[in-house]
């Protein structure tokens, strides 16, 4: 049963089916990833949030400050699929820290594209 879950078929009946084997790259980068602190809220809405959010994508950003503290903002699930749709979040809701961090990265011209109200 080990490689196995149980699952419905198309009549409602339980089966059991293999589940896919998990590959060393996939463990390494669940082992590395940012873990969202105990309690901690969204950054874009304030709930609960789930996971955490690059505010400057990952594949606009290579090297080691891909995963910089200041490029990770605690988001619930909901805002980081937003996001990954093309919603614009407020650059004000940035920290200062954040706002420089991007700038310093990207410039003002992506700021503006991935961020609203950013001021000129």
């Amino acid at each position: 049963m080990s490689g196995e879950h149980a699952t419905r078929d198309g009549l409602g009946l339980m089966k059991r089916v293999p589940i896919a084997p998990i590959s060393q790259r996939q463990r390494d980068r669940a082992a590395t990833a940012p873990k969202v602190p105990k309690m901690a809220r969204c950054g874009w809405c304030r709930e609960y949030a789930t996971e955490m959010d690059h505010i400057i994508p990952r594949s606009l950003l290579p090297g080691e400050n891909r995963d910089h503290s200041q490029n990770l903002m605690a988001s619930c699930r909901w805002c980081n699929l937003r996001r990954a749709r093309g919603w614009k979040p407020a650059w004000f809701v940035l920290s200062v820290q954040q706002q420089r961090f991007v700038l310093q990265q990207r410039g003002i011209v992506f700021a503006g594209r991935y961020f609203a109200e950013v001021p000129a």
